[in-house]
């Protein structure tokens, strides 16, 4: 009934008259599809009074909002080895830092790392998120969650180089239903004797953010 009451109104405010329909014949209609009364009982005034309460309580419709995204994350990863494929590696990593949208937050994930064999001989590793990915919690305990994969590349004389992608799978509170993805690159000192690592890391990209609207 609403969704013909608000056809037949558009229409009418739209000065559609085709067909055999009189303007009196039109507004008639329209007044009988919402109260099926005559149209002389009221005034059309309160036909437009009726438009404009159908309106206001039309369920709220989401929006998607698009940013830029960025998060700097100083990390520390501790590795259980398996010895044993799919995972030679397990990591475990925990952090700190600052994200768009986010403010301050800590990080958690953990991820499935295997060596990679290199011209140099020197270790090269490949990394992939285990679900739920990355969890970056705010202050006030909200999460946005992002799986990732990349690499771990050697360098002489310096920590291994961090490139990867990452994609934004969702969230709770504000960020429920959030989307997104990107790139990350920084640098990871690998301890092998130890088997833990530490460093910094860099999400560039884009955040898509479901908002309430009209």
């Amino acid at each position: 009934m609403e969704e013909m009451f608000a056809e037949g109104l558009a229409k009418f405010i739209g000065g559609d008259l085709s067909g055999s329909r009189s303007p009196g014949r039109l507004e008639s209609e329209l007044f009988h599809v919402r109260t099926n009364m005559p149209l002389q009982s009221f005034p059309f005034r309160r036909l437009i009074v009726a438009a404009a309460l159908a309106a206001a309580v039309l369920p709220a419709t989401a929006r998607t909002d698009e940013q830029p995204f960025e998060a700097t994350i100083d990390l520390h990863e501790t590795l259980a080895f398996t010895g044993a494929l799919p995972c030679m590696f397990i990591g475990s990593l925990n952090g700190t830092g600052v994200a768009s949208y986010l403010g301050q937050v800590s990080a958690a994930a953990q991820d499935c790392v295997n060596p990679v064999p290199t011209a140099s001989g020197a270790p090269a590793f490949s990394f992939a998120s285990t679900a739920p990915g990355a969890v970056f919690t705010t202050a006030s305990g909200e999460k946005l969650y992002a799986t990732y994969g990349g690499l771990l590349l050697p360098r002489t004389g310096a920590p291994h180089a961090v490139k990867g992608i990452f994609t934004i799978t969702g969230g709770t509170g504000e960020y429920a239903g959030a989307t997104g993805d990107g790139t990350i690159t920084g640098v990871e000192e690998i301890n092998m004797a130890m088997q833990t690592g530490s460093g910094r890391v860099s999400f560039t990209g884009t955040i898509r953010l479901r908002r309430a609207g009209r």
